[in-house]
């Protein structure tokens, strides 16, 4: 990878606003010119970081995705920042609101059909056999026309096939981690469920619909009382 030196760095983030940080420091950061700036901080211990870098398994994802057509992210440079013990990836700042905001601002009417809109999305994510870890309300970004895109796409897996119900019922658990995004859920749940079987429907998925029920009852049944 790039080693980036630190004065190349202090030029990258001339100027620009922090998104994140944690008590480890800056973690994300937003130039004046619309690029984000995303930190990894290297671990020290035992991890995939050490046979697959964090700023170059983003970049690729970035890039399978795209073809996919899951998400414009498209990163224009990653490397290491050795005077800061991180790994960097650079991309054009993706244009949308986050599905949580949305539906927390928007009128009942209007979140339910964009909830449906979003289920039948993610049905389309998982036919092209992505398993998306990181499947929550905050890292899909419904995007100035209506459409949707992922963001946040560090932990993905790509699978030969359209995902099985097992990854599938997985996925529907990621998205009650959030008390917020849980509570969405029940209230539009019959949104969701209808729009996912069209998703299903419209990707030719080769499970029939009734399991495809099934696994979605299932995993309404198996919804967290709390969230930790």
């Amino acid at each position: 990878m790039e080693q980036i030196a630190r004065e190349d760095f202090e030029r990258l983030i001339d100027g620009a606003r922090l998104l994140e940080s944690d008590r480890r420091g800056p973690k994300v950061y937003e130039t004046p010119d619309g690029r984000i700036v995303k930190l990894f901080r290297i671990k020290r211990h035992l991890s995939s970081n050490l046979w697959s870098p964090f700023a170059a398994r983003f970049a690729r994802n970035a890039g399978r995705l795209r073809a996919f057509g899951l998400t414009p992210l498209e990163v224009s440079r990653f490397g290491m920042a050795p005077h800061l013990a991180r790994q960097v990836v650079v991309y054009g700042k993706v244009p949308g609101t986050p599905l949580r905001n949305f539906l927390r601002e928007s009128p009942p009417e209007e979140a339910a059909a964009c909830i449906r809109r979003a289920a039948a999305f993610i049905a389309g994510v998982q036919e092209r056999g992505v398993f998306f870890r990181s499947f929550h309300f905050g890292n899909i970004l419904v995007a100035p026309d209506g459409g949707f895109a992922l963001i946040d796409i560090l932990d993905v897996w790509f699978k030969p096939s359209p995902l099985g119900l097992w990854r599938r019922r997985r996925n529907l658990r990621h998205l009650t981690r959030y008390a917020e995004d849980r509570a969405a859920l029940v209230r539009h749940w019959e949104e969701f469920r209808q729009g996912y079987l069209e998703g299903a429907e419209a990707s030719s998925c080769l499970i029939d619909s009734d399991r495809l029920t099934a696994m979605l009852e299932k995993g309404r049944r198996e919804f967290p009382e709390s969230v930790d």
